[in-house]
């Protein structure tokens, strides 16, 4: 790139398009001091807004100004929305100097802004915005992929708006953009499958489109109107201004295309703007609120529903690799001996014309059509990563001058002893088609080198060769699948040992890093239930057991997911959990519901509600000696996933004149933590409770293998929690104030004497002085383990319990896998439950 092109790139990078300084003229605007409520910003036209005698309001106090208690009470009430700042807030129609305006509501900074639109021509369609938007989504293709549903998107969005065209524009990986779908007036030159370059749309303009995803400009040759600010006041932010004014260099771009006015809506999927929706109008044309609001709304929910249409093509994709997979974790065959017997296999997976395991000089696998060793050693020297993709072997510095044979494309992964798994391409020689030449034309002003917009959009082709098909996501996934499989084949050499031991380091402190945020939130979440607990609690004693209780339910939260290193808890594992408790006849409890997971963040606070709804089930409702009926549904629903609670009883029901903490929590928290919805309708004779939970919480495919059942069963019962036949009782634990509540129970359980001690050296001491009935021992304990201790005692005919914080896979010893085990934080219940049950295995 030369200096003049990357110093003009730059600039139109930079270009501030978020403070113009002017706004389009269809509406007014009015910035005042969020703390003060003075005016310190107006557009000049806002006498059209609050009339002649209003021309100049800067300095006034906007309450004074608008005269109007309705607005300025719609104003309060928006200011006091958590979103403000982050998206516009529609505030709806208003009079103003005896005109309709629709009015709207932002916050920058410490400014608030106000903009003003006239009201437009009633809408032609007598639908409410979101019927329509829903009748809307109802006729999209949805399920038939990527292509078919976008297509049906342009349709209906050039249905609604009337736009001469409507196009759905995808942003590649290098930035370029591609018109995908189209839908446009009869005589208008197609422009599917068109190629647009990157800085077609700069990058501060693709920032303001996450921020804001909707964009109108409805008239290119409008005179724009200037913003007016007090002495001294810097630019006004107006990012998520609909009323911004639009760039010199855009406005010139519109032009050259023949279009006169245009709206875009963006695309959105995991947070990413992968494409937009582009609206364009060879006349001026603009749109009323509602409009814009159902385009907006539209655009929110097909981005929601294309993100389900890109993870449905992810999840075939790991599909079709996931037998290939298994039959290398199956097999024990060496790893070059694998990959020879299911090259084939191998290539399907990731779509590739050859591969090869490169191992320094030498290229001990090689299947299928493939470049040279020197060209694969090469790419290995340029490997800074463990993943290499190239798509034209000709563009890497070290293979100028080399001979690719077929090859045109490489994807390199590495493998433990300086080896790299090496997937090839053979080149694809296609046409691109541009809107245009992409070449930048670029002029010379006062301010130097700046970048021109392109003056022809007539088709160009380009010819391009010596590339293959560029790798996609889905492709780097399965290869990075297959790699993983490999690499838990290889014995690793001492030198990449050491290489592998520090990239675990690296690992292990990311590890550590997310740990102590989760130990964060969640002590964060036990102080606030304890806190709400007092709230719903009438004695001390009922105050800790339903402490107890729902630190418990968070528990078994834990023990599903991070506990046994997974992501994801399955919604029947956490009812099972909480039901398992309650003795009933089946015929009572009906559970029911597809393989669907909670991310785990969300697990915790799911199994703190269904011990809620469980724990009054078991006191007033279907699960209470009164009797009655309880069902569990839930499917998916809306992208994400419905849970349904209804309780049929033979007694009557009435709502709770107290909103405890309980009741709070099955109304709040969903909505609260993950943007969910939560109901609850009393009847008569029952409850009926639905949760709904969005996409990004919920997976479809939960098939992992959940965490192995304690070896002491939580639904074990005892008569009474009194230990007063022990006299004396070991605790091996190295933290103290966990030492001292399990020593601090058992002394109210009745046990004589108890000794608490915090490493194995001084534990083996004791057990020479001490006749101990029994020992409740940490399995870790900082560096070392409590196994020799628990082995010395069970040899002595003590009695032992294993205690953890991890889940139950960690590895015993042969000699202890019969004995109990608990998983912190550990209840009373369970404390004596597994005392009694090592006591009857005692030796005499």
């Amino acid at each position: 790139m030369q200096p003049d092109e990357k110093l003009a790139l730059n600039k139109c990078d930079n270009e501030p398009v978020h403070i113009p300084g002017r706004i389009q003229p269809f509406g007014a605007l009015l910035g005042f001091d969020l703390n003060s409520g003075e005016i310190q910003y107006q557009s000049e036209n806002v006498s059209a807004m609050l009339g002649e005698e209003e021309a100049n309001c800067l300095g006034q106090n906007y309450e004074g100004i608008l005269d109007d208690r309705t607005i300025v009470h719609a104003i309060r009430g928006a200011l006091g929305l958590p979103t403000i700042r982050s998206q516009r807030e529609r505030l709806g129609l208003f009079e103003l100097n005896g005109q309709a305006f629709d009015l709207s509501l932002y916050a920058t900074s410490a400014t608030a802004v106000l903009e003003a639109e006239p009201n437009l021509q009633p809408r032609d369609n007598p639908q409410s915005p979101v019927a329509l938007v829903q009748s809307m989504m109802l006729a999209l293709r949805k399920g038939k992929g990527v292509e078919a549903f976008l297509d049906s998107c342009v349709q209906a969005l050039r249905l609604l708006t009337g736009h001469d065209r409507v196009m759905a524009y995808r942003f590649l990986e290098n930035h370029d953009g591609e018109v995908v779908a189209e839908a446009k007036a009869p005589g208008l030159e197609p422009y599917l499958g068109l190629r647009y370059p990157a800085w077609d749309i700069p990058t501060q303009v693709r920032q303001i489109m996450l921020r804001a995803p909707f964009r109108v400009i409805a008239d290119t040759r409008a005179e724009p109107v200037p913003v007016l600010g007090v002495p001294g006041a810097s630019p006004l932010d107006m990012t998520l201004s609909h009323l911004r004014g639009v760039s010199p260099i855009h406005v010139e771009y519109l032009e050259n295309m023949g279009v006169r006015a245009t709206m875009n809506t963006s695309i959105v999927v995991r947070g990413r703007l992968w494409g937009l929706f582009a609206f364009h109008h060879e006349r001026a044309r603009g749109a009323t609120a509602d409009q814009r609001s159902i385009c907006e709304l539209f655009g929110q929910l097909a981005s929601m529903h294309l993100q389900q249409e890109v993870e449905q093509e992810r999840f075939a994709s790991r599909q079709r690799v996931r037998s290939t997979l298994d039959a290398i974790e199956n097999s024990s065959e060496n790893v070059d001996t694998v990959v020879s017997r299911l090259s084939n296999e191998l290539m399907g997976a990731v779509d590739s014309d050859g591969l090869g395991i490169i191992r320094g000089d030498e290229t001990t696998v090689v299947h299928g059509e493939t470049t040279s060793l020197l060209c694969a050693n090469a790419l290995a020297e340029v490997a800074t990563e463990d993943v290499l993709s190239v798509d034209k072997l000709q563009a890497v510095p070290k293979l100028a001058d080399r001979s690719f044979g077929a090859s045109a494309g490489a994807l390199m992964l590495r493998l433990p002893g300086d080896a790299w798994l090496a997937f090839f391409r053979n080149e694809i020689v296609q046409e691109i088609r541009w809107a245009g030449q992409k070449e930048k034309e670029i002029t010379y002003g006062p301010n130097g080198p700046r970048l021109s917009p392109r003056g022809s959009f007539a088709e160009y082709r380009e010819s391009v060769q010596g590339r293959c098909r560029a790798w996609t996501e889905n492709d780097l996934a399965s290869a990075s699948q297959i790699c993983r499989e490999l690499w838990k084949r290889i014995q690793v050499s001492s030198e990449a040992q050491s290489r592998q031991l520090e990239r675990q380091k690296q690992y292990q402190d990311l590890l550590i890093a997310e740990l102590n945020h989760r130990v964060k939130n969640t002590l964060a979440l036990v102080r606030s239930i304890a806190r709400q607990t007092t709230s719903s609690s009438v004695s001390i004693e009922q105050y800790v057991e339903m402490l107890e209780q729902r630190i418990a339910a968070l528990s078994k939260a834990h023990d599903l997911v991070g506990g046994s290193g997974l992501q994801w808890a399955r919604i029947e594992d956490l009812v099972a959990a909480e039901l398992k408790p309650f003795e009933f006849d089946n015929t009572r409890v009906s559970v029911e519901g597809a393989m669907i997971a909670i991310r785990a963040d969300v697990a915790p606070i799911l199994a703190l509600l269904f011990h809620e709804m469980i724990s009054n089930a078991a006191k007033h409702g279907a699960l209470s000696p009164a009797g009655g009926t309880l069902q569990v549904r839930w499917y998916a629903d809306a992208g994400g996933v419905s849970i349904r609670w209804r309780e049929d009883v033979k007694g009557e029901l009435s709502e709770p004149e107290r909103r405890g903490f309980g009741l709070a929590l099955i109304e709040r928290a969903l909505p609260y933590e993950c943007n969910g919805r939560s109901s609850i309708e009393f009847g008569r004779h029952h409850l009926e409770t639905e949760f709904w939970l969005p996409a990004e919480t919920i997976d479809h495919t939960a098939d992992t293998e959940q965490a192995q059942e304690k070896s002491v069963e939580r639904t074990e019962s005892v008569e009474s929690l009194d230990l007063s036949d022990l006299e004396a009782i070991l605790i091996l634990e190295d933290n103290l104030v966990l030492a001292m509540e399990t020593e601090r129970n058992l002394l109210d359980l009745g046990v004589t004497s108890v000794d608490s001690l915090p490493n194995t050296e001084l534990a083996m001491a004791a057990i020479d002085r001490v006749d101990y009935d029994c020992a409740i021992l940490d399995i870790n304990l900082g560096d070392e383990t409590s196994f020799e201790v628990a082995e010395r005692l069970t040899e002595s005919g003590i009695g032992v319990v294993l205690v953890s914080g991890y889940d139950s896979k960690y590895q015993l010893p042969a000699s202890l896998v019969r004995t109990p085990r608990l998983t912190k934080p550990v209840g009373r219940v369970d404390l004596v439950n597994a005392i009694r049950h090592t006591l009857r295995g005692k030796t005499p």
